[in-house]
């Protein structure tokens, strides 16, 4: 028994929400639109198999009681699971329309110099290409794949889709004409070595909803020189601005907790602010920042990395919060103008591996000289 109300609700269906079956179908006796959503789905004898047309007539003609080999015609069949660029394209005369198109390398033959409405690029899609000078890609698309556009030495600049959500590792690597990127507020992820070597990028315009960035993600971008994070990230990976020689100043969002290995390594910083909640400075972090003057870490920090200041040959004083419980070997190595500390005395106890000089430590404003 079934409430009045409700007898006539599997009527009002147009499109199956769920997969059919001969069996199942009966019960959506006003089917227009077919919704395929994988392979392995029923197509009701409306099958097509490699570039082989299909013949489908315009009109509803389902029957409640059809056979296991009477073809069934529909309005229209949608398929949702994910074809090529190329297969669509020989079945343009059809009633075929597909809702999950990916671009693979294979399908470049096809292009013209736009790049199709489609919705994904594929894997290396245009990887070592060297026709691509400037992209806009269509709004349509929502996913980049792992080295779609690696090695494209000419590429100067690429307009993304504002419905981006997904760029695979290694997207733009080694895109060394690549000037400026904007990244759409569908982004997330910044994934690994995204845009390292890229040496001419200059701007990069972030998400504003931007958690992550990956490991690598900005290594070796010679031509960065401010970096504005939104404070909507928590984490900056291992080597993520390494060897940005001209980046000068970036901020760390408060909710990043974890500085991690080799983070920066930059030759040109003058500053760093270290926000409250950084509970680790991981090994080599600032290596090399020979133009670091002074830095302040704060009370939240419990561990400083090996070679962690090392040669910061510019840094004249550091303040150290009192909650440090490991400092690592040679973690402040080769600052030759370090001449004061500000932090408690007895986190340096057996410090030998330290310095290689004698600091004045400053505390409860009496200041001494540490012995090494």
């Amino acid at each position: 028994m079934v409430c009045k109300k409700y007898h006539s609700t599997m009527e009002r269906f147009h499109s199956n929400p769920i997969p059919l079956t001969q069996k199942t179908i009966k019960y959506f006796p006003h089917i227009e639109s077919l919704n395929i959503w994988s392979k392995l789905d029923e197509l009701f004898g409306n099958e097509f198999i490699g570039d082989n047309t299909i013949d489908v007539a315009q009109t509803c003609c389902t029957s409640p009681n059809n056979t296991h080999n009477t073809k069934i015609s529909f309005f229209e069949i949608l398929i949702w699971y994910k074809v090529s660029y190329t297969f669509t394209q020989h079945k343009k005369s059809t009633n075929y329309k597909f809702k999950n198109i990916c671009l693979e390398h294979t399908d470049r033959q096809h292009l013209s110099s736009q790049i199709p409405r489609v919705n994904s690029i594929g894997d290396k899609c245009f990887y070592k290409s060297t026709f691509l000078n400037e992209v806009t890609l269509p709004q349509t698309l929502t996913s980049l794949g792992e080295y779609s556009f690696a090695n494209c030495d000419k590429l100067t600049s690429i307009l993304l889709s504002h419905n981006l959500c997904h760029i695979g590792k290694n997207t733009f690597e080694n895109c060394t004409s690549l000037v400026c990127v904007v990244l759409p507020d569908t982004i997330k992820t910044i994934p690994t070595s995204c845009f390292q070597n890229c040496v001419c990028l200059a701007v990069v315009t972030f998400s504003r909803q931007l958690e992550k960035i990956g490991n690598n993600a900005f290594c070796c971008c010679s031509s960065l020189e401010i970096v504005e994070i939104p404070p909507t990230t928590n984490c900056v990976g291992k080597y993520c601005f390494h060897n940005c020689t001209r980046l000068r100043q970036v901020n760390i969002p408060n909710g990043v907790k974890v500085l991690e290995e080799n983070t920066f390594c930059c030759n040109a910083f003058t500053q760093i602010d270290i926000p409250e909640g950084v509970t680790e400075i991981g090994d080599q972090c600032f290596y090399g920042c020979k133009y670091l003057e002074s830095v302040v870490v704060p009370d939240s920090v419990r561990r400083l990395g090996n070679f962690c200041f090392y040669g910061c040959r510019e840094l004249r004083e550091i303040k150290i919060g009192n909650n440090v419980e490991s400092v690592g070997d040679f973690c402040f190595g080769v600052c030759t103008s370090l001449t004061r500390m500000t932090t408690q005395h007895t986190v340096f106890t057996l410090c030998e591996k330290l310095f290689d000089k004698n600091i004045v430590f400053c505390n409860d404003n009496n200041c001494v000289v540490y012995k090494l």
